[in-house]
């Protein structure tokens, strides 16, 4: 797809803003809750995992809801405004949740929040894509997001092992509270980042509903296009052995809860790890190659976890977020590289807006069979992602091929 070129702005410092945004999303994920929430709704507000499956369930349908609209607003309304908004609305919903006595209250924190982070997908990555087109940076963006990323999951790591410390010397619901800190943190990050000019000014800009429109029309007219997006949308499939079914099976194997945030440390530095990588590995095998070692690596490790009944099986969530580390960074570069600016943020929310739907029917399923047993939960992971995954990427495979038999002839006829 041709791409409008870049508005230069002599005001617009490339390097300084991709450095804000770094520092952006490593405070934002900075944050003590995200390794103690399940047991903190099971231990300290008495839920069933059945009810703690629902409530992530209505999490990413919620999210699910909002992804397009979202991407249509950062189009619209610009990167840095969409910034704002995401992160009000999310400490507005850690708020509800750590002051919510009942299951009701939680659930209407779950939807707040959930709207909340809808506004960080698709914005996140067209932010930095547009500020590097500033300074005709483009082919760097793989390995800036692999960087971002890299620091956000660090945080995340951090995070985790400052929450289970604050839970074991303060309580669950000390912890849950501390997790407001990283919004004033990132608060004045925002505040000094400034909005990428698009090559056209604000008041020029498409409507919202055509924004919408003319997203829709490139994922439609574009096959490889549209099969990259389902099979990030498959690869998420894995995702909730980590984020939902991790603190259980620590808890299953009876690891103390001061632990929890060392075990999981392992499993955020190969994420990161994996996510500097993903550009040199798209270099050195290609991308084709890359994007099946990642769908090998999310089976195996959840068939790791489905056959072995040992607190070691956790290594096989290394291996699924290591294939998420290496595929998601790739999957955007070729996004970003097939998309036009002003529809960028709303086709790069598609694949959230599918893996939120994944995710929330994954939520409600694996938490009813993680009811029964945890190794069922995992090994009916492990076979839906190497189905739907497996057949995206091949079918991805067949709109590539059939796209260079298509430009060979007209290179070659060009050429004569």
């Amino acid at each position: 797809m041709s791409q409008a070129a870049p508005h230069r702005s002599p005001s617009f410092e490339v390097t300084r803003n991709v450095r804000l945004f770094y520092v952006l999303g490593f405070l934002r994920e900075l944050s003590p809750l995200l390794v103690i929430w399940v047991v903190y709704l099971t231990d300290y507000r008495h839920l069933t995992l059945a009810q703690v499956g629902l409530m992530e369930g209505l999490f990413w349908l919620i999210k699910l809801g909002a992804e397009i609209p979202s991407g249509a607003f950062a189009d619209r309304y610009g990167r840095r405004l969409t910034f704002v908004t995401g992160l009000v609305l999310e400490a507005s919903g850690v708020v509800v949740f750590a002051l919510a006595a009942g299951f009701g209250l939680l659930m209407v924190s779950y939807g707040i929040w959930a709207a909340g982070l809808a506004f960080r997908s698709g914005n996140e990555e067209a932010y930095l894509y547009d500020a590097l087109a500033v300074g005709q940076r483009q082919a760097e963006f793989g390995d800036r997001i692999g960087v971002y990323w890299a620091l956000s999951i660090s945080a995340v790591l951090i995070g985790g092992l400052l929450g289970g410390l604050l839970a074991d010397l303060a309580g669950l619901r000390w912890a849950v509270l501390g997790s407001l800190a990283p919004y004033a943190l990132v608060a004045p990050v925002v505040w000094r980042m400034q909005e990428p000019p698009r090559g056209e000014p604000a008041h020029t800009r498409a409507s919202y509903l055509v924004t919408l429109r003319r997203a829709l029309a490139a994922v439609r007219d574009d096959a490889g296009l549209r099969w990259m997006l389902l099979l990030q949308i498959a690869l998420y499939g894995a995702q909730p052995a980590f984020f939902l079914l991790a603190q259980p099976f620590m808890r299953q194997h009876e690891v103390p809860l001061v632990l929890f945030g060392v075990l999981v440390a392992p499993v955020h530095l190969v994420w990161a790890g994996t996510g500097l990588i993903s550009g040199r590995l798209v270099r050195r095998i290609g991308l084709a190659g890359t994007l099946g070692a990642a769908i090998g690596l999310g089976t195996g490790g959840l068939l790791v976890l489905t056959a072995v009944d040992h607190v070691m099986a956790f290594s096989g969530l290394a291996a699924c977020m290591a294939g998420a580390g290496i595929a998601f960074p790739a999957i955007g570069s070729y996004v970003n590289d097939r998309t036009a600016s002003e529809v960028r943020a709303t086709v790069l929310s598609i694949a959230p807006l599918g893996s939120s739907l994944v995710l929330g029917m994954a939520g409600i399923g694996v938490g009813a069979l993680a009811q029964r047993s945890l190794q069922l939960a995992f090994g009916a992971m492990a076979l839906v992602v190497l189905i739907a995954a497996g057949g995206c990427f091949l079918a991805w495979m067949g709109a590539e091929s059939r796209t260079a038999r298509a430009v060979g002839p007209a290179v070659t006829d060009a050429a004569s």
